[in-house]
């Protein structure tokens, strides 16, 4: 199974499991607390009012929103060992989203810079998983040896360009050790 593959399954099975609402949710209001993940080193402030996940299984935290519907917006972070250069990693993933996910549509991609100064790569898709339609938006950055490290804002399709604001500001305060 290729990496891109087990990546893109990663984002897939956590997007299922917001879903179905099986995030323990701290008690922590993390609207004036950067979030810090030392194993990832890297940290950003989440969206206001958004709390922090704790996901059996999962290297990072996820931070997660309050309900919209039937689905808690979510943001959550994945990193991946790859020598291919961003550019190259995040064609490589969108090639494989369509192998992993059902209905997917590519709304936009386009560079993306930190506020830091920090450079990634922004791709939005629309898709259908567990039978909800949504719209996630996939920030893609070089970490260290080799590493990607992927960010994903999961939200309803329909509420969709509403998250898109906040989990852009959101990712513009990443920082990387």
């Amino acid at each position: 199974m290729n990496r891109s593959f087990r990546l893109l399954l990663s984002v897939f099975l956590l997007s299922l499991l917001a879903v179905g609402g099986v995030l323990s949710v701290a008690r922590a209001d993390l609207s004036t607390l950067r979030h810090t993940e030392r194993a990832g080193r890297f940290s950003y402030y989440p969206p206001k009012g958004w709390r922090v996940a704790e996901m059996g299984g999962l290297k990072y935290r996820v931070v997660v929103g309050p309900p919209d519907g039937d689905f808690a917006p979510n943001l959550n972070v994945v990193d991946q060992k790859s020598k291919l250069s961003l550019r190259e990693f995040a064609a490589a993933s969108k090639q494989s989203l369509p192998k992993m996910l059902e209905e997917v549509k590519v709304l936009g991609e386009a560079p993306f810079t930190t506020r830091h100064g920090r450079k990634g790569y922004r791709l939005t898709i629309e898709n259908r998983q567990g039978g909800k339609h949504l719209r996630q938006v996939f920030y893609l950055f070089d970490g260290w040896s080799g590493n990607k490290i992927i960010f994903t804002g999961t939200a309803p399709a329909a509420s969709g360009p509403k998250y898109d604001a906040l989990f852009d500001e959101s990712m513009r305060t990443v920082r990387f050790r």
